[in-house]
């Protein structure tokens, strides 16, 4: 995934496309992993299928990621846009439909929260609802701007801040106030 920050970067078809679709339990990066490469070694319609069907966890973190692995892919430009909303639409309906009223205790919860409204945004979502998950992620925020809860494994509150901060990004002050509106 070094292609994220090293866009010159290069590796074989076989790093990123090799692996089979009919295995459920696949790694949930193995979508990431062919979508950041599409647009240099394709994407295959079962990669496609998989991320829009059996990788699905009924809004948790492989749905997440299968939604974040078919917008990757859509801004590289292997997903058309009515692809992309053929692909997603059932992804995107299941992360609003698992998304909790309240977030629950631990960091995470507030980590699938962040990525559940993330995901979403990103795919190109906007509605209250979304300002209203933005808020309420806002107000779960640490004094010292992390998320999460102190003495779990460090990590998982890394991983918090660092979704619920890019969700807000993407947002920024302003999008949050306009969209609960």
């Amino acid at each position: 995934q070094r292609r994220f920050w090293l866009p010159g970067f290069r590796v074989a078809k076989t790093a990123v496309a090799s692996w089979s679709a009919t295995d459920a339990k696949v790694n949930l990066n193995r979508v990431i992993d062919e979508a950041l490469w599409c647009d240099v070694h394709g994407l295959r319609p079962q990669t496609v299928a998989f991320a829009s069907g059996a990788m699905r966890d009924g809004g948790g973190y492989r749905s997440t990621h299968a939604l974040w692995g078919l917008v990757i892919a859509r801004d590289k430009k292997c997903l058309d846009p009515q692809a992309f909303e053929k692909a997603s639409a059932e992804v995107r309906a299941e992360l609003k439909k698992a998304q909790p009223e309240a977030i629950g205790p631990g960091t995470l919860h507030e980590d699938l929260y962040a990525e559940r409204l993330l995901f979403l945004l990103l795919a190109g979502e906007r509605d209250a609802t979304l300002g209203s998950w933005a808020q309420k992620l806002t107000a779960r925020q640490n004094a010292d701007g992390s998320w999460g809860s102190r003495g779990e494994r460090p990590y998982e509150q890394f991983h918090a801040t660092m979704v619920a901060a890019w969700a807000l990004a993407v947002l920024g002050r302003q999008g949050v106030e306009a969209l609960a509106k």
